[in-house]
């Protein structure tokens, strides 16, 4: 079924897509629009190749940004249809706007918390460590045994 949707819907859309977050903040991805759905592919150009070798972190990263642009079309009244893994090799999804549908309390809950993650580059606190920060144990770990004790039977 294909739903015609306009370039402002769209971009409303890929702007929720992109505010996924990703791996060292790379953006590994790239969108095609089309047909009325959205293809997201990975950008082999962002990987990074010494800490993410086998690509793990560059599809989370995509796998967010597929998350946010399906929670976007579902706050926008349109149960998103996934198509996964489309037979080119860089094609991770493809979205597109299915039936109309109402989206429920969990999912307008998610919507409001969207564009208010982000990252943090401010300094921090200058204040110390307290001299407790154990947690409610006050140290002492399984058994009532202090946690900072080496050692068989220490106590």
């Amino acid at each position: 079924m294909t739903v015609r949707v306009d370039d402002e819907t769209t971009g409303g859309w890929l702007g929720a897509a992109v505010a996924a977050p990703s791996i060292h903040n790379t953006q590994p991805w790239r969108f095609g629009v089309h047909d009325g759905s959205i293809d997201v592919r990975v950008d082999p150009a962002r990987r990074l190749r010494v800490i993410d070798r086998d690509h793990r972190s560059m599809l989370l990263s995509v796998g967010a940004a597929v998350f946010n642009l399906r929670l976007a079309m579902a706050l926008d009244g349109r149960l998103p249809v996934l198509r996964p893994f489309p037979a080119d090799g860089l094609t991770v999804a493809r979205v597109e706007p299915g039936r109309p549908g109402r989206p429920g309390p969990g999912l307008r809950a998610l919507g409001t918390a969207l564009f208010r993650r982000h990252t943090n580059r401010g300094p921090y606190a200058r204040r110390g460590p307290g001299t407790d920060r154990r947690g409610a144990a006050g140290g002492r770990g399984r058994g009532g045994r202090r946690a900072d004790r080496a050692g068989p039977g220490a106590a």
